[in-house]
């Protein structure tokens, strides 16, 4: 299943979330006749570092699929979904939520799929893609147009506790909170797959009015003791890292490390999970992506 631009269309988007705990308003579900009817494509700008995360999604939902086929239930969510699309250079490429449904169109796939987007411009692209997958598909997805901090605890009761559960948390920067993590983690069988914005955190040290926004996104103050030495991408990504193994969700030896032009850290995509399966299939897979950018160092400090 190659990253692709074409997409065959479908017929109607069906998105009931009456069952989901809210009101169907303009803030939160948009039905098709929302929708206007002449649009410009849209797909968000991303830099080339995506195409890994997005290879890596190509690869791992379907081996997270196979590897829990005999649970009963398995669901997908996306925190940060985005618009659908994601245009990189001159190309435009499939992003996390439609890569998510192409992986549930192979049986047994997934119960239901949640996309949240906090974006309203972003959202609308996002159901317009969504508009052209089978009725099949489109009965599992729940869309939502919040703050996915806001709205995490009303997910989570639409799941069986036990219920095999794909996170991918991609935030553009520090707005994913820790308690939304520590949430999460109280699930028996979570994977998550979650971009550790350590350069974020990097830029905003000296910023005494992002302190807060720092420590809502650790959880504690403990980034503080690092800025007693030479505080650095690497520090802070290991300490975010080690607060989730508190949790019990062991990481992957290997992980993507997006880099900026000028080839320095960004960001990390790294995969923590209770169960040791999920981290090997996840090792495997981005051992493989290593070997076909043939030596680049895109998976390590």
């Amino acid at each position: 299943m190659g990253l692709r631009e074409d997409i065959c269309p479908h017929k109607g988007l069906q998105a009931d979330n009456n069952s989901f705990g809210y009101n169907p308003t303009m803030e939160h579900t948009r039905k098709p006749q929302d929708i206007p009817s002449q649009r410009t494509p849209c797909a968000r700008k991303a830099d080339f570092w995506t195409l890994d995360k997005l290879r890596f999604l190509e690869k791992y939902l379907p081996a997270f699929i196979k590897a829990t086929q005999r649970a009963k239930h398995r669901y997908y969510i996306d925190g940060f979904a985005g618009p659908g699309k994601n245009l990189v250079g001159q190309k435009t490429y499939l992003g996390s939520p439609l890569i998510a449904l192409e992986a549930c169109q192979t049986p047994p796939g997934f119960d239901k799929l949640f996309l949240v987007e906090k974006s309203k411009e972003n959202f609308r692209c996002l159901q317009e893609e969504v508009n052209k997958y089978p009725a099949e598909v489109r009965e599992k997805t729940i869309l939502i147009n919040d703050d996915f901090n806001e709205v995490v605890d009303n997910i989570l009761r639409e799941i069986p506790i036990r219920a095999p559960t794909m996170f991918l948390l991609d935030p553009h920067g520090l707005e994913l909170s820790w308690d939304t993590i520590e949430k999460i983690a109280q699930r028996e069988k979570a994977d998550i797959f979650i971009l550790i914005s350590a350069s974020g955190v990097n830029r905003n040290i000296k910023n005494a009015s992002a302190h807060n926004t720092i420590t809502r996104f650790f959880g504690n103050e403990g980034w503080k003791n690092l800025t007693s030495s030479k505080p650095s991408f690497y520090s802070f990504a290991e300490l975010y890292r080690k607060r989730l193994e508190e949790l019990g969700l062991e990481g992957t030896e290997l992980f993507i490390v997006a880099r900026n032009r000028k080839n320095s850290p960004m960001h990390i995509l790294a995969l923590h999970s209770k169960h040791k399966i999920a981290l090997k299939i996840a090792n495997d897979v981005i051992e493989r992506l290593e070997e076909e950018k043939r030596g680049r160092n895109l998976f390590r400090y």
